[in-house]
């Protein structure tokens, strides 16, 4: 199962790059992502999918940009054969929850 994606950035003001996990899981070409946002670090459950397995890219592109003095809040979890990784951790430790993207 693939480990943690680390370095989320946006490399312009709608797209988000990362790098793959430190442990794939497997082969880093057999890695698909899943990206979601949400407006507050609790509403990543009802989040919304911007991105779910459409490839082994390393990047997702977000059109609804906020308006001036909002924020956005962004997960993303690798995925292989083996299995499903982690939406990361929170300051505590504790495992973030995120939704189930298509």
């Amino acid at each position: 199962v693939p480990g943690e994606v680390a370095s989320v950035v946006f490399t312009d003001r709608e797209t988000l790059s990362w790098q793959v996990p430190s442990s794939p899981g497997g082969t880093s070409a057999a890695t698909v992502y899943d990206t979601i946002r949400a407006d507050g670090l609790a509403e990543f459950p009802l989040g919304t999918c911007i991105e779910s397995g459409d490839g082994a890219d390393r990047g997702a592109t977000d059109t609804d940009v906020p308006l001036a003095g909002e924020g956005r809040f962004y997960l993303v979890r690798a995925g292989n054969a083996c299995g499903e990784g982690t939406w990361g951790s929170d300051s505590d430790g504790l495992a973030r929850t995120g939704r189930v993207c298509p």
